[in-house]
């Protein structure tokens, strides 16, 4: 017996079986492009808390603070680092976020008409913002008392705000 006849039959190469390694490696790119593309549209979607002031709450400034920013814009004046209409206009912001903390609201934009009220602390706020908008808008040329009104005088009538808000 010889085994010739059965040696011959397995000379032949195989045909090539399809390999499914490209094929593996081209949907497991598919499946990351896929998961970051869902994780960057859900985090762009999120709400940003920085932006909306979600969970973020400021500790209270004390009037100590308050009074130090006061004495900023009055050493910026000295220096000549800011304006005087820019001084004002800060002078404002602070006694609106002096108020604005000490009410538990926000009056950084309201009008002298929507600040009123019988509390004491209300009035001296209406009349500390009604005395700092002309020398912060009126031009001075037309308006006396916008030119007469010093920078310093108003860092007091902030400072009076801030100390007699309780009173």
């Amino acid at each position: 017996m010889t085994f010739t006849h059965l040696s011959a039959t397995f000379t032949q190469v195989p045909d090539p079986q399809f390999s499914g390694t490209p094929l593996l490696i081209a949907l497991g790119i598919l499946l990351l492009i896929t998961v970051a593309g869902i994780a960057a549209a859900l985090i762009s979607w999120m709400p940003r808390a920085e932006k909306a002031g979600i969970g973020q709450k400021k500790a209270p400034e004390t009037d100590a603070s308050f009074k130090q920013r006061v004495r900023e814009v009055e050493q910026a004046w000295d220096a000549r680092r800011i304006s005087k209409q820019d001084a004002f206009r800060e002078l404002a912001a602070i006694a609106r976020q002096f108020a604005s903390q000490r009410l538990d609201q926000d009056v950084t934009t309201h009008t002298l008409a929507e600040l009123n009220g019988n509390a004491n602390g209300i009035q001296l706020l209406r009349t500390t913002i009604e005395a700092l908008y002309p020398p912060e808008f009126a031009y001075e040329a037309t308006h006396a008392r916008s030119a007469e009104v010093t920078v310093i005088e108003a860092c007091g009538w902030v400072n009076a705000l801030i100390e007699r808000w309780d009173a």
